[in-house]
C-alpha cells in the first residue's frame, strides 16, 4: 500500500497451519482499515488547525481506530472479552483480553501494545 504518508509492506514469515491463508488475509484487511482510519483523523485534526494523530497517545487511544476498522470487517467482536488465564506452573485467575474477533468461521484473539518510536526527516 502506498500513499501520501509513505508505504506499508507486510509480510508473514512462517504464519501457516490451515487457517494461515484466512487469517492472512483478516490481518492485512485490517492493518488496511487502522491505516485509512488512523490517516482520515490525522487528514481532518490538521484541516482544523491540529497536528494530532491517534498514534501520539498511550494504547487505549488506538481502540479509536481499531474498534471501527474490526467492525468495517465483522460485526461480531467483543472489546475487553472476559476470559481465564493460567500461565504455565501457577493457578489459573480471571482476566480479559482487548478484542475477541470472529471472522469467516475463525477466532481471533487481539492484544494491543503500543511503543513510541521516534522517525525524522533529514534533507
Amino acid at each position: 500500500m502506498k500513499g501520501r504518508y509513505g508505504e506499508l509492506e507486510i509480510r508473514f514469515g512462517k504464519l501457516g497451519g490451515p487457517g494461515a491463508n484466512l487469517t492472512k488475509e483478516f490481518l492485512r484487511k485490517l492493518i488496511y482499515r487502522i491505516i485509512r482510519r488512523s490517516t482520515k483523523y490525522y487528514d481532518e485534526a490538521r484541516l482544523a488547525g491540529c497536528e494530532d494523530h491517534v498514534f501520539i497517545y498511550r494504547e487505549k487511544q488506538l481502540h479509536s481506530a481499531i474498534c471501527p476498522a474490526i467492525a468495517d470487517i465483522t460485526s461480531w467482536f467483543l472489546i475487553e472479552h472476559p476470559l481465564f488465564r493460567r500461565p504455565a506452573g501457577e493457578a489459573e485467575y480471571p482476566g480479559a483480553t482487548d478484542y475477541w474477533i470472529y471472522y469467516k468461521n475463525y477466532s481471533y484473539i487481539m492484544e494491543l501494545k503500543h511503543s513510541f518510536f521516534a522517525y525524522t526527516m533529514t534533507s
